[in-house]
């Protein structure tokens, strides 16, 4: 039946929209096992603002808003060619601006510097003076250089704890490498939730790839239009032993390798209602198993019946019987995202969506028919008053 299809895609997209409330007032749950350098004490809320990247050892803490502004100003700088001399009113400076934090005697520097330097293993990047070397300055410039959302270097590249690779911080965010991984960018949120957990001496280790970024949303390297601010996710990126996902409506969360790899096939299999994690991944209960929570529901992964999400309504009926605790057990497929009458199969039975909505009827609201088994999801989550409101 189409209109249970459309039922789902309704209730994804809503509780998709209300992730701020959702959210509103949390932080991130507390670490599984917090690793010993991390500095944020497990369970303490890391500081979020939507409007801000944050900031993670003096690097971020800027409104999205500038950090467009300052990638569209460096970006019309950059197709300037440098001069190799000071030229009085001729410098990116003055045909341009100076980027907000830069000294304009320094950005004319850099920008000698620029137009001087061979093919040596340091570049500079106008506006700044620091140099960056090897590899990171490989990636970085593929990034955009200072263009990019990671803006301009603000200090040379300094070797990670542990002694195996460098880490260089930007303006807006950082660059690491490893001789066995190469180097990555990552951004501020990213970055927020690798210092938590203890940055490259933690249980994530090192990143093995750049951010995925959610297909709806665009790239991490994308240069912003005249009046959007740069993309602001979802995104998730891979580490040596696991991922870190961040969307707009919250701080990242750390994810295990299995349902890491689980939500980047969903994002390009399906990016419109590919699920957001919430929530750190933990053990459940019984020890049994880990799981993440999401805007739609749960996903679990279960070494003997591998990943499987648990969403919407089906969600609904899971938690009213318990979840993983009660007689359905752990799930052991996936429910069939176009056709509602496939029930999704658990350890201890199955769920049948049209059986459930058949059972649990329908109320009349403001004289509408709406069914009971979406009236409980929405009470659940705190948002029956908003779909009343839009219902008026």
């Amino acid at each position: 039946m189409q209109w249970m299809r459309f039922l789902t895609v309704i209730l994804s997209l809503f509780l998709l929209a209300s992730c701020s409330t959702l959210r509103s007032g949390t932080g991130v749950p507390e670490l599984n096992s917090p690793s010993p350098g991390a500095t944020s004490s497990a369970g303490e809320t890391p500081s979020f603002d939507p409007e801000f990247s944050p900031e993670v050892r003096g690097a971020g803490g800027i409104a999205l808003a500038t950090i467009a502004q300052q990638q569209q100003l460096i970006n019309r700088a950059l197709d300037q060619s440098p001069h190799t001399e000071q030229r009085s009113g001729q410098m990116r400076t003055d045909r341009v601006g100076v980027p907000e934090g830069i000294d304009k005697d320094s950005a004319d520097r850099a920008e000698r510097a620029e137009a001087s330097q061979s093919d040596s293993e340091c570049r500079v990047f106008w506006p700044s003076e620091v140099p960056v070397c090897g590899a990171i300055a490989e990636s970085y410039a593929h990034q955009g250089g200072a263009g990019s959302v990671l803006l301009w270097p603000v200090e040379e590249a300094q070797k990670t704890a542990d002694g195996k690779g460098v880490i260089q911080k930007f303006r807006n965010g950082f660059m690491v490498w490893t001789p066995s991984t190469g180097a990555y960018a990552m951004k501020m949120e990213i970055a927020q939730a690798w210092e938590r957990q203890g940055w490259d001496t933690g249980k994530l280790g090192f990143p093995v790839a750049e951010a995925i970024v959610h297909e709806e949303t665009g790239n991490l390297a994308e240069e912003p239009d005249q009046e959007s601010p740069p993309p602001s996710g979802p995104i998730l990126q891979e580490f040596q032993d696991g991922y870190i996902a961040w969307n707009s409506f919250a701080p990242a969360v750390v994810l295990g390798k299995e349902i890491g790899h689980h939500l980047v096939t969903q994002w390009h299999s399906e990016p419109f209602l590919g699920s957001m994690p919430i929530s750190d991944e933990k053990p459940t209960e019984d020890g049994k198993a880990r799981s993440v929570e999401t805007n739609l529901g749960a996903i679990y992964f279960h070494p003997d019946h591998g990943v499987h999400e648990v969403k919407n309504l089906i969600y609904e009926v899971y938690l009213q019987n318990g979840a993983e605790r009660g007689r359905y057990g752990y799930p052991v497929s996936d429910a069939d995202e176009y056709d509602p009458h496939i029930p999704q199969k658990f350890e201890g039975g199955a769920i049948s969506l049209p059986e459930e909505l058949e059972k649990r009827g329908t109320s009349i609201v403001d004289g509408q028919e709406i069914s009971n088994l979406l009236i409980d999801s929405l009470k659940r989550r705190g948002l029956w008053h908003k779909a009343a409101e839009i219902g008026q």
